[in-house]
C-alpha cells in the first residue's frame, strides 16, 4: 500500500536527513529545481528513504511495501509581520550655509488706495468782525449779455476768509437811439472764492447796459 500524504509521511520526514536525499544546499538535481514538490519512498524494514521522480530516478516506489510521500521544496509564504514601533526622533541637523543672493524680483502690482485718514483738528475760529474788508470798486462796468467776472484781492500777507458784493444798479449806455431798450436789473450768476486769496463774482447784463458794483473780500492775517 502506498501513501503520498498524511501524518505518517510527516513523521517519516522528521527523522530523515535531507542530505541523505541529496537535496541539501545546491546539490538538488535539475528535475528538483523545476518543481516545488519533492517525492520519495520510505522503506519500513530498514528505515531508509530514497528519491523518486527526479533525474535518473524511478517514478514509483520499487516495492509495494515502501511508502511514497512528498513535501514542498519551499513552504507557503507566511503572513506579514506586525509593524515595528516608530523609531525615535533623530537629532536636529546642523544649520545649512546661507544660499546665494537671488535675482531681483519683478515689480509688484500697484497697491489699493489707503483708507481715508482721520479728520484734522479744527483751526482757530475767525470772525468777520476781525477781518479787513478789501473792496474792489467797479463803476460803469459794461455787459456782454453773458457772465462777466470781477475780483477783489486780499492784500499781501493775508488770506481770504469770505466775500460778497454790493450792486448799486444798472443803467443804459448813454447815447442810445430811440426807442430805448428795456433796462432790466442785473443778475449775479456766481459769488465764490477766486484764484489765490481773492473773491470773485460773475454778473450778467445786456451789451447796452452799465453796472455799478463793489466786490468785497474779507481778509485776515495769515
Amino acid at each position: 500500500m502506498r501513501s503520498t500524504a498524511g501524518s505518517f509521511g510527516r513523521r517519516v520526514l522528521a527523522g530523515v536527513s535531507l542530505a541523505t536525499l541529496g537535496i541539501a544546499g545546491g546539490s538538488a538535481s535539475a528535475h528538483a529545481q523545476m518543481t516545488s514538490v519533492i517525492w520519495a519512498c520510505y522503506v519500513p524494514l530498514t528505515g531508509t528513504v530514497y528519491r523518486i521522480r527526479a533525474t535518473n530516478t524511478k517514478d514509483e516506489c520499487t516495492s509495494p511495501t515502501h511508502v511514497m510521500f512528498n513535501w514542498n521544496q519551499q513552504g507557503p509564504k507566511g503572513d506579514p509581520g506586525a509593524n515595528g514601533a516608530p523609531g525615535a526622533t533623530g537629532a536636529t541637523g546642523a544649520t545649512g550655509a546661507a544660499g546665494a543672493k537671488g535675482d531681483k524680483g519683478d515689480k509688484g502690482d500697484k497697491g489699493n488706495t489707503g483708507a481715508t485718514g482721520p479728520q484734522g483738528p479744527a483751526g482757530p475760529t475767525r470772525y468777520l468782525s476781525d477781518a479787513l474788508g478789501a473792496v474792489a470798486v467797479f463803476r460803469n462796468a459794461g455787459g456782454t449779455g453773458g457772465p462777466v467776472a470781477i475780483t477783489a484781492q486780499c492784500p499781501a500777507g493775508m488770506r481770504i476768509l469770505g466775500g460778497g458784493y454790493k450792486v448799486y444798479g444798472a443803467r443804459l449806455v448813454p447815447g442810445l437811439p430811440a426807442p430805448l431798450p428795456p433796462n432790466p436789473a442785473p443778475t449775479i450768476a456766481t459769488s465764490m472764492l477766486g484764484t489765490g486769496e481773492s473773491w470773485t463774482i460773475e454778473y450778467i447784463i445786456a451789451p447796452y447796459q452799465l453796472i455799478d458794483v463793489d466786490v468785497i473780500a474779507y481778509c485776515v492775517a495769515s
